[in-house]
C-alpha cells in the first residue's frame, strides 16, 4: 500500500515538471532577437532605393541643364530678368494675335528701314525714333543693359539707299545706359533727303576694315599731316610713316552760337579739359566773341593723354591714319 501511494505522488509531480519548459520557451530571448533582425533587413532594403532616387534626381537636373541655359540667355525669360534686374525689357504683343509675343527689336546687323517706327538692336545698343536730314542722323539711343562707352568701340551706322547702295558711314559716339537720350550724329560729304527712304545697319569695325587713306606732302623722313575741320574747330593730326605722333587742336567757340547757360557750360568744360591736359599743353583764352581753346599734344615725346580728358577726337600714339580719317569723316569732319 505504501508503495502505491509513492507511485501516485510521483505521477502527480511529473506533469508539473513537464509544464515548466513551455513557459521558458515563450520567454526565449531568441524570439526577440529575431524581430530585431527583421528591422535591420528593412533598413538594408531602403539603401538601394535611396541610391535610385538620387540617380533619378541627377538625371532630371542633367536633362534640364540645356533648358536652364536657354532661359539664362533668353532676354524674355523670367530667369534672365532675375539675373539682369537693370535690363530694359519690354515684351510687346502681336496686334493680330493678342496671345502671341513678338520680337520688339529689329536685327541691327542687317539692313533695316530707318524711320521713326524702327527700333533697332545690335548687341547692347538700341536705336529708335530715327530720322535723316541734310548731313545728320537724329535718333534716340540707349543700352539694353548696363553702361556702354561707344567711344571705346568702333561702332558705325552704315546708311544705304532703298536700293541697297551704300551712301555713308556714321560713327556712334558717347556713353549710353538704359536711360533714353537723343543724339544728333553728323556725317561729312552727303545730304540726306527726309522725303526719301533709307536703310541702315550697325557695323563693328576692326583694324583690317578701314579703307586706305593717302596722306599728301609726305617728307623724306615719312612725316605728314592731316587737317580735319568742322564748324569753327580745326584738328591737325601729325604722322610718321602713317602712325600718329601729335595732335594740334584749335576750337573757336562763339558765344552767339549758344544760349548764355550753354555758353557758360561749354567754357567750364573747356577750362576743365585744359586743366587736365596740363597748362603747358592746353590753354583757354576769352575774347569779345567767345573764347579759343588751344591744345598741342606731342605724343611721341612720352606724353600720354590723361584718362580724365574726355574727347573722342583724340587718339593714342601710333594710331593708323586710315582709322582716324574714317572715324573723323564719320563724325562730320572734312579731312584732307
Amino acid at each position: 500500500m505504501e508503495d502505491n501511494n509513492q507511485v501516485n505522488v510521483q505521477n502527480d509531480v511529473q506533469p508539473t515538471i513537464q509544464a515548466a519548459p513551455v513557459v521558458e520557451e515563450q520567454q526565449d530571448p531568441r524570439l526577440i532577437h529575431a524581430e530585431i533582425i527583421g528591422e535591420l533587413r528593412k533598413e538594408k532594403i531602403g539603401k538601394p532605393i535611396m541610391v535610385i532616387e538620387l540617380f533619378l534626381l541627377f538625371g532630371i537636373v542633367f536633362a534640364a541643364l540645356p533648358f536652364i541655359n536657354n532661359m539664362m540667355n533668353d532676354e524674355n525669360s523670367a530667369l534672365y530678368r532675375l539675373l539682369h534686374p537693370d535690363a530694359v525689357i519690354d515684351t510687346p504683343i502681336s496686334q493680330n494675335n493678342p496671345g502671341e509675343e513678338v520680337n520688339e527689336f529689329l536685327d541691327g546687323s542687317k539692313l533695316q528701314l530707318l524711320s521713326g517706327e524702327s527700333k533697332i538692336k545690335y548687341k547692347n545698343i538700341i536705336l529708335k525714333d530715327i530720322s535723316l536730314s541734310e548731313g545728320t542722323l537724329t535718333c534716340t539711343m540707349y543700352s539694353y543693359t548696363g553702361v556702354v562707352n561707344l567711344d571705346d568701340g568702333e561702332y558705325y551706322m552704315v546708311v544705304s539707299s532703298s536700293s541697297g547702295n551704300e551712301l555713308a558711314s556714321i560713327k556712334l559716339i558717347g556713353t549710353i545706359d538704359n536711360v533714353e537720350k537723343q543724339y544728333k550724329l553728323r556725317v561729312a560729304g552727303i545730304k540726306f533727303n527726309n522725303s526719301l527712304a533709307y536703310q541702315g545697319k550697325i557695323v563693328e569695325m576692326t583694324s583690317d576694315d578701314y579703307p586706305a587713306f593717302q596722306l599728301t606732302g609726305v617728307t623724306e623722313q615719312g612725316y605728314a599731316s592731316m587737317i580735319c575741320t568742322r564748324d569753327d574747330r580745326t584738328i591737325t593730326y601729325g604722322f610718321k610713316n602713317d602712325f600718329l605722333i601729335s595732335i594740334s587742336d584749335v576750337d573757336n567757340v562763339l558765344h552767339s552760337a549758344y544760349s548764355d547757360d550753354e555758353y557758360i557750360n561749354q567754357l567750364t568744360l573747356s577750362r576743365k579739359k585744359a586743366e587736365n591736359l596740363g597748362t603747358s599743353v592746353a590753354t583757354v583764352e576769352e575774347n569779345e566773341d567767345g573764347y579759343i581753346f588751344t591744345a598741342n599734344i606731342v605724343l611721341d615725346s612720352g606724353y600720354t593723354i590723361p584718362t580724365t580728358v574726355v574727347d573722342n577726337n583724340y587718339y593714342s600714339l601710333n594710331t593708323k591714319v586710315n582709322k582716324i580719317a574714317y572715324a573723323q569723316k564719320s563724325k562730320g569732319f572734312d579731312c584732307k
